[in-house]
């Protein structure tokens, strides 16, 4: 799960990814949708494995035909995850 689920483009929001399994360096990417590709970065794995904070921006333009994007946590993928909102 990732709190929260929508970015605007053109800015960056702190978000909570929570699971299990989170190890540090874990990469925080995202694909599956369309136009500027949100980034993730601050990335921060707590000690327990179940938490990652991040911050994620997204520039503006692009294409809107897909605003949805799938995030990929190391080699787990949350479909639907983030919304890139305008």
């Amino acid at each position: 799960m990732i709190s929260p689920a929508s970015v605007r483009a053109g800015s960056s929001v702190p978000v909570t990814i929570t699971g299990s399994g989170f190890e540090s360096g874990m990469a925080v990417s995202f694909e599956n949708g369309s136009g500027k590709i949100p980034s993730a970065s601050n990335i921060v794995v707590a000690a327990d494995g179940q938490t990652i904070w991040a911050t994620i921006s997204v520039q503006t333009g692009g294409s809107q035909a897909d605003p949805v994007w799938d995030v990929r946590v190391g080699s787990a993928v949350l479909p639907n995850g983030v919304t890139v909102t305008r």
